[in-house]
């Protein structure tokens, strides 16, 4: 073959390569424009997803968990999801009047721990807060299990991020740490009067709008290491005696004052107390931006809720 006629079969076989490429792209773009939506996001998509993090300490069939659906349906379109620590009754009129079609909490709604169907004074607002969400047609959501245990976004490591601690130095004997985070965690901190990180607590949970904390015990006191709980499972007895840190910081749902505030006292241990809802907001804004990434079709807001408690001293 001569060079001519190498050269034009050569031209020819690449025109004919870059038509086979131009028709491929073609085929491509014409199964592109073919391609089915994106499935709609649904409240049991959301839920299978909160409960999946925790699937190596709760299995997602499990029914030994509050982290259930309380309202709405499971197969109903998400397109804007609310997450709030509690869900107090203004908060959901609040959403539903936003248009939020789902609400993510972490306490439970009917104020009962385990599920369990409130009596009293308590079924009264129950039935109230259940009148309200299906008749708005509102979901929720409640992440509690799971998230008190998630690393690094969920309820613990969140509250420690929020108080600036890093060097973890314990944790209970007999924690699993293949499964989950632990409930309770000591860290080390700067040499610090008791009075002084208490002021620093305090500082860190205004940013909710949560201005006080509470310090029992010697304030003058230097501490070199603090325990830090999860929510109401902040047993002081049982930090102090796993742990041994220089000051334990509780919740006000997990300290009780006439018992652990007595021995406190007489042992010139220091304490700082922090409203429950102070030491999990945080971690709910973890959640709200997890979600966010996670369902980047949908929009995820944190709604933060007032302290549950304020302050009030005689008038002057």
């Amino acid at each position: 073959m001569d060079r001519r006629n190498f050269i034009g079969k050569s031209l020819l076989g690449t025109m004919a390569l870059s038509g086979l490429t131009k028709l491929g792209a073609k085929a491509a773009n014409a199964d592109d424009s073919t391609t089915k939506p994106a499935k709609p996001l649904t409240v049991r998509d959301v839920q299978n997803h909160l409960r999946g993090m925790g699937a190596k300490w709760i299995p997602i069939d499990s029914k030994r968990t509050v982290d259930t659906i309380h309202a709405g349906d499971p197969d109903a379109q998400v397109t804007r999801i609310a997450v709030a620590w509690n869900g107090y009754l203004e908060t959901l009129k609040k959403v539903h009047e936003e248009g939020y079609d789902l609400i993510v909490v972490h306490e439970p709604p009917y104020y009962c721990l385990r599920n369990t169907k409130p009596t009293g004074f308590a079924l009264e607002g129950a039935n109230r807060k259940k009148k309200f969400l299906e008749e708005s047609k509102l979901a929720l959501i409640r992440c509690h299990d799971v998230w008190d245990r998630v690393a690094e976004i969920g309820i613990c490591d969140s509250w420690a991020k929020l108080l600036g601690l890093e060097k973890e130095i314990n944790r209970p004997a007999n924690f699993d740490p293949t499964a989950a985070r632990p409930f309770h965690v000591a860290y080390e901190i700067e040499p610090v009067r008791a009075g002084d990180f208490a002021a620093t607590v305090a500082a860190k949970v205004a940013i909710h709008d949560h201005k006080n904390v509470m310090l029992v015990g010697p304030e003058d006191k230097i501490v070199r290491s603090v325990a830090i709980g999860t929510g109401a499972i902040t047993r002081f007895n049982q930090m102090v005696t796993e742990l041994r840190p220089d000051l334990t910081l509780c919740s006000d749902d997990g300290f009780t004052f006439w018992r652990d505030g007595t021995l406190a006292i007489d042992m010139e241990y220091p304490v700082v107390i922090a409203s429950h809802s102070s030491a999990e907001e945080f971690g709910m804004k973890q959640m709200a931006d997890h979600l966010a990434k996670t369902f980047p079709q949908v929009l995820v807001r944190h709604i933060p809720e007032k302290a549950m408690y304020q302050q009030i001293g005689p008038k002057s």
